[in-house]
């Protein structure tokens, strides 16, 4: 029989955010450094919202964030629990061999929630709140004045927090450089890969993903290197060693099949780069719309 842990969360923490993205985060860190181990099952929700004084919706949201990002797992009859396919890895033990994947090796992962494929960012643009959002826009003062290179100031500093309560990703706003769009952005950083490595870049794209980031590596003289996929995402312990300058990927809703990598791949995805010395370029091409 699993035993139930019991939780130590800091809900006094200076980092800012909502109480959920506290708890999230608190959750998160204790699953990182192993004090959260894989299998070990959490407390239900209505008992953690009484012991740390907050509404059991608090709870429900960190968990359901957790799961979503593939650190729980919820199960009926059992409640949620530490994911127990994880296998978390030490950031500085990159792993020295790449495991070439058998058919047992690929589990069966439901897919993310299921969304309409007929909505459009343009059915998006219609509604009020999107357009009240330009009209305030096109008479910002900030309009007036030339921007630096590397983008606003202000806006750098607003992604940078953005990062941090959303992500739970930490940045400095002045290593930002706001961009034209996804497409101008992986030109600026292929120019400068390329003139650092002084030859054509090899670069590494999902099998079926995104064909337009795929296109721009092209024009800039890039090999393409197709990369395999399952319904889980991408598969790497299939990838090659040595000679790929960087990937391509799309962790967060992997095109066509939907799905989100899971955490035991993302970190075996880290620990390979680091190993290979390759450049991890995401793809985050939906990510702000996926609540909408």
């Amino acid at each position: 029989m699993v035993k139930q842990v019991e939780l130590v969360i800091d809900l006094h923490d200076e980092s800012g955010g909502s109480m959920s993205s506290k708890i999230v985060r608190s959750l998160r860190d204790s699953i990182d450094t192993k004090k959260l181990k894989s299998g070990d099952v959490l407390p239900p929700s209505r008992r953690l919202a009484k012991d740390l004084g907050v509404s059991r919706g608090t709870i429900v949201v960190a968990y359901e964030q957790l799961i979503a990002e593939g650190y729980l797992e919820a199960r009926q009859g059992s409640g949620t629990v530490v994911n127990p396919s994880l296998s978390l890895f030490q950031p500085d033990e990159p792993k020295k061999t790449v495991k070439q994947p058998t058919e047992n090796d690929v589990e069966p992962r439901p897919l993310r929630d299921e969304r309409d494929p007929t909505q459009s960012l343009g059915d998006l643009t219609r509604r009020p709140a999107w357009k009240q959002a330009w009209r305030t826009a096109a008479v910002s003062p900030q309009l007036e004045y030339e921007l630096p290179a590397q983008g606003s100031a202000w806006l750098q500093k607003e992604i940078a927090e953005h990062l941090r309560v959303m992500r739970a990703t930490l940045r400095d706003a002045e290593d930002i450089l706001i961009t034209g769009g996804a497409r101008e952005g992986l030109g600026l950083l292929l120019t400068a890969l390329g003139t650092t490595r002084g030859r054509n870049l090899i670069i590494g794209v999902e099998e079926g993903g995104p064909s337009t980031l795929s296109a721009v590596a092209s024009q800039h003289g890039a090999q393409i290197v197709l990369l395999p996929v399952d319904k889980q995402g991408l598969l790497v312990r299939a990838l090659p060693n040595a000679f790929l300058d960087a990937v391509i990927v799309t962790p967060s809703y992997q095109h066509p099949e939907g799905a989100a990598l899971p955490l035991e791949r993302r970190h075996e995805l880290i620990a390979w780069a680091k190993y290979n010395g390759t450049l991890i370029i995401e793809d985050d091409f939906d990510s702000e719309l996926r609540f909408l």
